[in-house]
């Protein structure tokens, strides 16, 4: 079911992001994205839209799902903390080599963590102890894990990193604009949904997994938002060309 709703995140980004495809009927979606939608469908899909050119040539709530309804990332997370982070250095919010003891002060005194800068959270690098796989901590208890190695210097796969990644954004965004209108990733504030899992109040969609509540509470699955933001925030994404 997580690997499903993986591939339903990913197909956002990947489409969004991916070399553009002629389009020119006026009837409607060629046939190709018509079967594409046809077999997301029938493998509990819950959305999927394709946008060409800043345009969306497809969009189908499927299986319930309502596109504006936040959905959790899992580990799609992943891919848009690194839009995030980019956006955002954009903006002058942050830089991706400052130390993250910089925003989160308590990590000043610890003599691994505070070395730890964006870039090695991002990259999985960072010497923190990853955490489980299938399930994030939240922002505070992320904040508490232990270094196991110097920065830099060691691999290791978890959810952790982008935890702590989120309550880094968090705090760097909180008493300021969220909504830079240099870039379309800060567009709604569910993008900031992040670091929370299903709560039992919340209605669970077909595939099972409800929509996460507010962020940095609960247990975790990431980040969340709507399919609608999603594709915005995969506009983001450079060309293939670029050297960005």
């Amino acid at each position: 079911m997580m690997r499903q709703l993986f591939l339903a995140a990913s197909l956002i980004l990947l489409l969004a992001c991916s070399a553009h495809l002629p389009y020119s009927e006026p009837d409607g979606p060629p046939d190709h994205l018509e079967k594409a939608a046809a077999y997301a469908e029938a493998h509990a899909g819950d959305a999927l839209v394709v946008w060409e050119r800043g345009e969306v040539v497809l969009e189908r709530a499927q299986n319930g799902f309502d596109l504006d309804e936040p959905h959790v990332l899992f580990s799609g997370t992943k891919s848009f903390a690194g839009i995030a982070a980019v956006a955002a250095a954009a903006d002058g919010q942050l830089a991706l080599d400052e130390r993250v003891a910089e925003t989160i002060p308590k990590w000043q005194d610890d003599p691994k963590k505070s070395d730890v800068t964006i870039r090695h959270l991002l990259h999985l690098t960072s010497g923190l102890d990853p955490g489980e796989a299938g399930g994030a901590p939240t922002f505070e208890a992320a904040l508490q894990a232990s270094g196991l190695d110097a920065p830099g210097t060691t691999f290791r796969y978890g959810p952790t990193a982008f935890q702590v990644f989120g309550a880094l954004l968090q705090r760097t965004l909180d008493g300021e604009d969220p909504l830079p209108t240099t870039n379309a990733v800060y567009s709604r504030p569910s993008v900031w949904r992040w670091g929370a899992g299903p709560t039992s109040t919340e209605r669970t969609h077909s595939s099972g997994v409800a929509p996460s509540s507010p962020r940095g509470t609960g247990s975790g699955w990431g980040a969340s938002f709507s399919t609608t933001d999603g594709g915005t925030a995969s506009r983001y994404c450079p060309p293939a060309s670029s050297t960005r």
